[in-house]
């Protein structure tokens, strides 16, 4: 959370509470969007040590993690620096989702191309993704 004596957000059950003394959708719209780069921070960096645990052990190295503001993609990979880009809108949806959207672009450390060993592999450390897959359609938060 991000707090100061005026200006802070908070999420009280489903809702998100903006407090300010600013009357500029500009600077509301800042400390918006820095609240829920923080949340993401904290998330995706919780979420991606647990699956870098599930994979480790075949010879993926942990990456680098950018948060970015996309239009079309959930993540993306570059295995040449070894690094992972994920949507900072993902916050919004739910950690099994989340932790798909991780998975896929640690597979792609292994396996670069969308192939047969890429779906495979990503089968075998994480079963369920296609229903995963399917949930993150379902909520159309892109």
């Amino acid at each position: 959370m991000i707090t100061n004596s005026v200006n802070d957000v908070q999420l009280k059950g489903r809702y998100l509470i903006v407090n300010t003394i600013h009357n500029n959708s500009f600077y509301i719209e800042e400390l918006m969007y820095r609240w829920y780069r923080n949340q993401a921070e904290i998330t995706f960096t919780q979420i991606l040590s647990v699956s870098m645990e599930k994979v480790k052990k075949y010879n993926i190295k942990f990456p680098i993690m950018k948060i970015k503001r996309m239009k079309r993609k959930w993540g993306s990979c570059n295995p040449n620096n070894r690094t992972i880009s994920l949507n900072l809108e993902l916050i919004r949806a739910p950690s099994q989702c989340i932790e798909y959207v991780i998975m896929h672009e640690l597979c792609h450390l292994k396996f670069a191309a969308h192939d047969k060993r890429y779906y495979d592999f990503l089968s075998m450390v994480l079963p369920d993704w296609k229903d995963r897959k399917y949930k993150l359609k379902e909520i159309h938060i892109i």
